[in-house]
Parts: structure tokens; C-alpha cells; sequence
């Protein structure tokens, strides 16, 4: 009996109600718009308080309900949410009362609404993970799933834990990538803010001194002035400018073609490249690990992974995978040839686990060996990157410099022959 429960047979399996992804997709554009909307059905509508006919109170309801949305749900706080909701479910307590117990508790505003409504579907008669299904964007499918497998196996409990597991890695490593991104980007704006005001403020000033004097003026003086006119007649461009790329790649990231081109560009880049790659692969390793120790089928496990790994790049060869799969091809083999995003020694591991039945184990290890490495890069990025600072500050500070003391000197020398 405890074995049944831990392997839940494949076709109680393929019963479950279909979650937030579509399992019957092509590895295409269309495909991927098709899933993203499919995706959005079941969400809930932007408005959902009731109208009252009193437009001053509408207005305010609606401006309290944006507000709401506005406020992030943090990943601790999901963590949190899971491994409360696991130790409260395996004290007897029934599911609807320790979800109004936690939302009591839950000081995010929008939390607790979405707390509340999960307490009010499961009431209605819906399953835990139907009612998940609803808030995409703060429970991915590799949690719907998970929770599924869950419910038809009859280890809730130990899913939750798992995922609450799981999601404090996910936040202990963004974390760490923020930590480490934290410093070059505060100095390199401090340095961008600096060269503006001397540019703007300073220079102008100082120059002005050799303009009326007909002397000739060196090259990198020349330059020095254009450069700063520049700045001084085109400063509101200049700060839009970074605004506007951000805001536009922001845009960009929301279409499917727009993230995947992004994510591409994101794994070739220098250090920071490596980073996402490492965080990208043990995210899929843990993600798939979880789904397939919870009793769901691989080629669907590999369907759920693809939309909660967070990289276009690994979801589009993940849902080629889950086709190759499907036809009978093991997964270590049809992965070969992606060794660009999945290095060779992950594909090794991954057929040894499928030829030992030891796959989910082979993931775990696999996703420890990335958390790890992201630890370490994460720790060294700042020493790494310190000395190309260095040297970008030390140029530029340094071609200021030379450009204002090499006309000083000019007219030392000719004041000396005078």
C-alpha cells in the first residue's frame, strides 16, 4: 500500500485534470502563443470587486485593487506559505482553515486576497491545484503539477514540503545573483552620474578659459569639448535613453519571440552568461526531479519543467524533448546536440539514471552541482569584475584629466618663455 501511494500508476496519473499547460503542443512559434494563452484563461480578470453604482467608491475600489496588484508577491513569502501550509496539514488540521489561518497571517495585501480566494474554491468543491491554476503568475505549472501529483497519490504533505524546499533554493540563489550584480551596476551608474555633471558642469567652465586664448588646442582637449557639448545639448536624450532600452527590453521580454531572442542573448554573455546557464540548469534538474519523484510521467514532467524553468531557450529544446520522448527516444539521447545550453556531462548523467531507473536522484545531484557553482560565482563575481572597474574608472578618469592639464602645461611653457 505505501509503495502504491509513492508511485502513483501512470494512468491515475493521466486522469488528472489538465493543468495551466497544454500537453498536445508543438516546439513552434504558434505553439508557444497558443500555450501562453491557453496560460492566461484561467486567470483571474484584472477587476473583480462588485460594482456599487457610486462612482467615487468604484473609483476607489478600483484604485485599492490596483494597488494590490502592484505589490510583489516575494518568493520567501511563497516558501514560507508552503511549508506552514505542509506543517499545519500534517497536524489534522483540513486544508480550508489552515489557508484562512495563513492568510489571516500574511501581511502582503494581495497575498492574502489570493489566500482567501484558494479557501473559497476548495470550499466550492475544487481541488487544490484547480484553484492554484488560477494565479499563474504566482504559482507556476511545476507547482500546479506537483501539487496534482500530490493530491492523487495521497502524499500532500510531502509535496508541499518539497516544493517549499524548493522554492527557498530558487530565492536563496536570486538572491545571491542580485547580490553579486548589486556592486558593478551602483559603481558604474555612480560613474555615468559623474562624467554628466563635469561634463554639463565642469568642463564647460574650465574650457571656456583656452577657447579665448587662439592657442592651438590639443586633440584630446578637442575632443574633450565636442564631447561635453554633446552631453550639455543632448542631456535629456541621454537619460532617456537607458530609461527607454529598459522599459523596451521589459516590452520585448513579454512576447514569446521577444524572450526567447532575449534569454539567447543572455546565456552568451561574458561571466554573466556562464551565471544564467549554471542557475538555468539546476533550476530544470531540481524542477524535473521534483516532478518525477511526484509520480508524473516524464514526458509530461518534461512539459510542466519547460514552463517554470524561466528561459525560452531550455523551454523550447525541453518541449522538442518531451515530443523526442514521447516517440520512444530516451531522453539522454535526444538531448545530444545541445551541448551549446546542456553540457555534455548532465547528458551523460541523465542517460546513466534512465538505464539505472535512478533518474530523479541523478537530477538532485545534478541541481546540487549548479547551486553550487552559482554559490561560487555569485561569491567571486564582485573580485572578478573589480579590476575591470578599475580600469574602466582609471581610463576615464584618466582621459579627463590628460584633456584639461595638457593645455594647463601648453600655457605654462609658453608663460616660462615669456
Amino acid at each position: 500500500m505505501e509503495q502504491q501511494l509513492q508511485n502513483p500508476k501512470q494512468e491515475e496519473v493521466q486522469k488528472m485534470p489538465e493543468l495551466a499547460v497544454s500537453f498536445d503542443i508543438e516546439a513552434n512559434q504558434e505553439d508557444v502563443q497558443a500555450l501562453d494563452e491557453k496560460k492566461k484563461k484561467g486567470r483571474v480578470p484584472f477587476f473583480h470587486y462588485q460594482k456599487t453604482g457610486n462612482t467615487a467608491k468604484d473609483l476607489y475600489l478600483a484604485l485599492n485593487e490596483i494597488v494590490e496588484k502592484l505589490n510583489v508577491i516575494k518568493i520567501k513569502e511563497k516558501a514560507t506559505f508552503f511549508r506552514l501550509l505542509a506543517v499545519m496539514i500534517n497536524a489534522g488540521i483540513p486544508i480550508v482553515e489552515s489557508l484562512l489561518t495563513l492568510a489571516v497571517q500574511t501581511n502582503n495585501p494581495r497575498f492574502k486576497k489570493i489566500i482567501i480566494g484558494l479557501a473559497d474554491d476548495i470550499k466550492s468543491g475544487k481541488r487544490f491545484s484547480d484553484a492554484l491554476s488560477k494565479y499563474p503568475d504566482v504559482f507556476d505549472d511545476s507547482v500546479v503539477g506537483m501539487i496534482q501529483a500530490g493530491e492523487f497519490s495521497g502524499r500532500l504533505n510531502n509535496i508541499l514540503q518539497d516544493i517549499a524546499t524548493d522554492t527557498e533554493n530558487s530565492a536563496a540563489m536570486k538572491s545571491k545573483i542580485k547580490g553579486a550584480l548589486t556592486y558593478p551596476i551602483v559603481v558604474l551608474l555612480l560613474l555615468a552620474t559623474a562624467i554628466v555633471v563635469l561634463m554639463t558642469m565642469v568642463i564647460p567652465k574650465i574650457m571656456a578659459l583656452f577657447t579665448g586664448t587662439n592657442m592651438p588646442l590639443p586633440q584630446s582637449t578637442l575632443l574633450m569639448i565636442g564631447l561635453s557639448n554633446f552631453v550639455s545639448n543632448h542631456l535629456v536624450l541621454i537619460i532617456l535613453t537607458p530609461v527607454i532600452l529598459f522599459f523596451g527590453i521589459q516590452a520585448l521580454n513579454r512576447t514569446p519571440i521577444g524572450k526567447f531572442y532575449v534569454d539567447s542573448v543572455l546565456l552568451i554573455l561574458p561571466v554573466f552568461g556562464d551565471l544564467n546557464k549554471k542557475a538555468a540548469l539546476s533550476r530544470l534538474s531540481r524542477v524535473l526531479s521534483n516532478l518525477i519523484k511526484s509520480g508524473i510521467p516524464i514526458i509530461d514532467a518534461l512539459k510542466i519543467t519547460a514552463n517554470g524553468v524561466g528561459n525560452e531557450v531550455y523551454k523550447k529544446k525541453l518541449i522538442l524533448s518531451s515530443h523526442d520522448t514521447a516517440q520512444g527516444i530516451p531522453l539522454g539521447e535526444n538531448l545530444k546536440g545541445s551541448e551549446r545550453i546542456i553540457p555534455s556531462m548532465v547528458i551523460s548523467m541523465i542517460a546513466i539514471g534512465e538505464k539505472t531507473g535512478e533518474i530523479a536522484t541523478i537530477l538532485d545531484k545534478v541541481a546540487e552541482f549548479y547551486e553550487g557553482e552559482v554559490d561560487v560565482i555569485s561569491k567571486n563575481l564582485s573580485k572578478l569584475l573589480e579590476p575591470l572597474i578599475l580600469v574602466v574608472v582609471g581610463l576615464t578618469v584618466g582621459g579627463i584629466v590628460a584633456a584639461i592639464m595638457e593645455p594647463i602645461i601648453s600655457l605654462t611653457d609658453i608663460a616660462d618663455k615669456i
